[in-house]
């Protein structure tokens, strides 16, 4: 799966090749200083994120898209401070594709990835530049949404050329209130070492495009989402699994079920959700993203909505009312094939669950008296094979192996 992030040691060969073909290409619109000493450089663009090489300068990142055969197909650069130097003319953003990675679209989806960065830092107007003859660069200003201010001329080596500059209005996001203040605290509470957390969700495969605007998005809106170390599991079961009708029970904004039609493109998604706020936004985006036209969204509470459906699944996700997770389970069953596996998300409810109700805050014990119910009907259960793993705020792991389940 191709990725956008800033470089690490492992990515010397690549870089090195991509470099050459840039050098080797001779572009006159493409601008390049040839780095020999790949460590340094990786350690001066680490230093200029935080600290600028001059005062002239702007802080800066440069993010490169990796492909999955782990080439560097383009990079980009993301000036933060538009006063510094003459950034107010050549802009906040500069970028390269290697000339074996042009046409493909990869330069548009970089500057998408690069604007959310910069409303992640409040900055909501983007400055980018392109000579005035470049006309390839110009269309992908121009398809992104950049509106031409004016042309300017400048002095470059004795010659004047023209530079034409574009500004970028980026949209801010969405507010979202159903969850603002009403979220469980439990499922932000990591059940394993803070260290190894924070690890798995910088050190394994980053998302990008559509599914990373709407995963940052849902943080930035307190929207409970799986955290990346469930997004990265699901991508590695649902392409090992592939299977054919999911079933989800809580869509949110749709960020899982969207996650789980690009790892499983062959699968019908049913996805039911009963808040309308969150139900309009995940339509939003599903209108937008889901271009296999995969998911199904039903709106309404789960155990009116799940009698109503007649489909066998193969797969199910369940992440909503914790507390009711025992009373949606047995109408799931009645509908998963037999070797189909239901996932359950936040059962650990911050490590909640291991205490006596005693010692749980009143607020807290419907949650509690449903997630232990959950365990006794599964978890040493002879119809069923079930599993915790402490990812998140733990899932639960179901698969049935009989027709008829008895829960009781």
């Amino acid at each position: 799966m191709t990725e956008i992030r800033t470089l690490k040691r492992q990515d010397e060969v690549a870089f090195m090749r991509f470099q050459q073909e840039l050098l080797t290409e001779n572009n006159i619109f493409v601008q390049i200083t040839e780095h020999t000493d790949f460590v340094a450089y990786l350690d001066d663009s680490k230093k200029y994120e935080t600290s600028p090489n001059s005062p002239e300068h702007s802080t800066m990142t440069v993010y490169y898209h990796i492909t999955d055969e782990g080439d560097i197909a383009a990079s980009i650069t993301c000036c933060w401070q538009l006063e510094q130097g003459n950034l107010s003319q050549i802009g906040h953003i500069s970028y390269r594709t290697a000339l074996s990675y042009r046409k493909q679209g990869i330069m548009t989806e970089l500057l998408q990835f690069a604007f959310e960065k910069y409303r992640q830092r409040g900055i909501f107007d983007v400055l980018i530049t392109a000579l005035e003859d470049n006309l390839p660069s110009r269309k992908t200003i121009e398809k992104v949404g950049g509106l031409l201010e004016n042309i300017i001329e400048f002095d470059e080596n004795g010659k004047t050329k023209r530079l034409a500059r574009y500004w970028i209005h980026l949209k801010k996001a969405k507010t979202v209130k159903s969850y603002t203040k009403h979220a469980n605290p439990n499922m932000r509470r990591p059940v394993v070492k803070p260290e190894i957390v924070d690890f798995m969700r910088t050190e394994q495969k980053q998302l990008h495009g559509f599914l990373a605007e709407i995963e940052n998005f849902a943080h930035a809106e307190n929207v409970p989402v799986i955290p990346h170390e469930t997004v990265v599991y699901f991508q590695f079961l649902l392409q090992s699994l592939q299977p054919k009708n999911i079933l989800e029970i809580g869509t949110a904004i749709g960020f899982s079920a969207l996650l789980m039609a690009q790892a499983s493109p062959s699968a019908k998604i049913t996805t039911i959700e009963r808040n309308s706020e969150m139900a309009d936004l995940a339509r939003e985006n599903f209108a937008k993203y889901d271009v296999r036209r995969q998911i199904k969204l039903l709106e309404g509470d789960a155990v009116d909505v799940l009698t109503s459906l007649s489909d066998t699944y193969d797969f199910a996700f369940m992440d909503s009312a914790k507390s009711k997770y025992i009373v949606f389970l047995p109408e799931i069953l009645k509908r998963l094939s037999i070797g189909g596996i239901v996932v359950i998300d936040d059962v650990f409810q911050g490590g909640d669950v291991t205490l006596d109700e005693s010692e749980i805050k009143r607020g807290q014990r419907a949650i509690y008296r449903g997630l232990r119910k959950l365990f006794e009907a599964t978890l040493t259960n002879p119809d069923l094979t079930a599993t915790l793993l402490p990812l998140g705020d733990g899932i639960l792991m179901i698969r049935k192996n009989i027709a008829s389940i008895n829960l009781a």
